[in-house]
């Protein structure tokens, strides 16, 4: 293929006065190729063959497509958008593609009123939900929360996605430091979670708003679904954290010796937390005279 290549090109990469079937040939031919080269995990050498490409085929909007998709995995993001401006869906298949690129690129240049605007784009075509709970987690994660909030706000008025999207919510509410709106917002979700999870966050926001025997409600069923549920796996970590944050609320409520106890088993699960809670439970005793080691078994 590279020698049709230089064979039908001059070596000043004018391949003008070729037939535009010649040149589609060897364009063809190139993406052949470079599709063996993708088997073999050689999957950086695309930019080099789609400007090979364009050399000769200076529009051909695909290429610029796919060059502005390399690039945009490339993480050369602003290249990749001038790129793709340049590109002009011709079907309701190639406007989704080039909707979803968009919003990638956006986010990758922290543009994210743009990114939102190019996922509502992509929703339209296919009803992506995965792709707005991923801006969602994205938005979160680069402290774009109030952001992130209100696209879950906008999605959770569509009936078919509510109770997920109050779920997260109820999330970014916590987060944001809105305890009672997270609490009304995990009632909402109930539908949507599972039961450990349900009680699990019902008690850590009845916890943050300092409701210690509601909280420790929660949590005991929290921790009941989990150990006499056979077909339910929860999280390991966040099992610890139930019986950390059950813990905690114990000793809140004045129950340090039975909070020792939750916090053994935290700590045998892995908890890191629950160490320095332990500690902490240690201090309590002793300012009354006592010593944790007196209740280690």
């Amino acid at each position: 293929i590279i020698l049709l290549f230089t064979f039908s090109c001059d070596y000043n990469n004018n391949c003008n006065e070729l037939s535009l079937e010649k040149k589609k040939h060897i364009k063809d031919s190139l993406l052949e190729y470079l599709e063996k080269l993708d088997t073999l995990g050689r999957i950086n050498e695309g930019e080099n063959i789609f400007n090979k490409i364009l050399t000769f085929l200076p529009n051909d909007s695909d290429i610029i497509f796919r060059l502005a998709i390399a690039k945009m995995f490339h993480k050369k993001s602003v290249e990749a958008l001038i790129l793709i401006n340049k590109t002009i869906p011709k079907d309701s298949f190639q406007h989704y593609s080039y909707c979803n690129a968009k919003r990638m690129i956006f986010y990758d240049l922290v543009q994210y009123d743009s990114c939102i605007y190019y996922t509502d784009k992509v929703f339209e075509k296919d009803s992506a939900i995965e792709k707005v709970v991923l801006l969602v987690n994205w938005l979160s994660q680069s402290n774009q929360k109030e952001k992130a909030y209100k696209v879950a706000v906008k999605y959770s008025q569509i009936e078919k996605y509510k109770y997920q999207f109050y779920a997260l919510r109820s999330d970014l509410s916590f987060e944001m430091g809105n305890y009672e709106a997270a609490l009304e917002e995990v009632e909402i979700a109930k539908p949507y979670v599972n039961k450990f999870d349900y009680f699990y966050f019902k008690g850590y926001i009845n916890f943050a708003l300092k409701n210690y025997k509601v909280a420790l409600d929660n949590m005991n069923k929290a921790i009941d679904f989990k150990k006499y549920s056979s077909f339910f796996n929860a999280e390991n970590e966040k099992f610890s954290n139930a019986y950390d944050i059950r813990a905690l609320t114990k000793v809140k409520l004045g129950d340090t010796l039975n909070a020792i106890k939750d916090l053994k088993i935290s700590i045998k699960m892995g908890s890191q937390a629950a160490k320095e809670h332990y500690r902490q439970a240690d201090s309590i005793l002793k300012s009354k005279g006592k010593s944790i080691e007196n209740y280690r078994r």
